[in-house]
């Protein structure tokens, strides 16, 4: 079955910094796959040469049978591909409801079901963004990508700098998600919350590929875990 997402042989440049040497994987759909390495070693430049950020300069991405090759940014979003950053990117001087007013697309995930699902955003949906803890606006960025109503999402390290029972109710969140069948290619330096999302991971050092296969193998594969996990 051809994979939902399928990248093959990438090389991503940041000036003329060589930083992704050939970075292949693959996402079926209803998949949930984690990126997994060292700070450095390309995980995030992975998920913005998907999203065109930062274009590879060889190599391909398809998404859904489609080259995304030469496409904008928005137009990668628009062929249902949705991106939360690690910076979360709010709007900070809009409200809550405002932020996902804007980014309202297609059906499915609705304000209200999103409300219905994060009663934590939905009690301060007159709030603006900057007004909200990191975990809120954390909530908020995963929200705000569900109403755009994507068939993949690209999250990139979702529980960083939050208090562990934050972290928690962000790992619950996740795995409602995929049990909807909700595609996910996933980043996250916390190796727990990651092997209890992921269906499938994908260990990169120094901008390759050094290891992909079943999560649950990553856990036995100490001598990999130890060399580009440090875990």
């Amino acid at each position: 079955m051809e994979p939902l997402l399928r990248v093959d042989d990438i090389q991503t440049y940041l000036g003329e910094s060589h930083i992704l040497q050939g970075v292949s994987l693959e996402a079926q759909a209803g998949e949930v796959v984690a990126l997994l390495g060292r700070n450095g070693a390309g995980k995030t430049t992975t998920l913005r040469s998907i999203m065109r950020i930062t274009p590879p300069r060889g190599g391909k991405v398809m998404f859904d049978g489609q080259d995304l090759a030469g496409l904008k940014t928005h137009a990668v979003a628009r062929a249902g591909i949705a991106f939360v950053q690690e910076q979360r990117a709010i709007f900070p001087s809009l409200t809550v409801e405002e932020n996902l007013i804007i980014a309202q697309r297609g059906e499915g995930w609705t304000m209200e079901r999103v409300f219905d699902e994060f009663p934590r955003v939905a009690a301060r949906r007159r709030n603006g963004g900057a007004q909200l803890s990191g975990g809120e606006q954390q909530m908020l960025a995963i929200a705000r990508a569900l109403v755009a109503n994507p068939r993949l999402i690209l999250l990139d390290e979702p529980s960083e700098g939050l208090a562990p029972i934050i972290v928690e109710q962000i790992l619950e969140l996740l795995l409602k998600l995929k049990a909807t069948g909700l595609t996910m290619v996933l980043v996250e330096q916390s190796f727990a919350l990651a092997m209890a999302l992921a269906d499938r991971a994908v260990v990169l050092g120094k901008g390759r590929v050094r290891w992909s296969g079943a999560a649950q193998e990553l856990r036995a594969a100490d001598d990999i875990r130890h060399a580009w996990l440090g875990v």
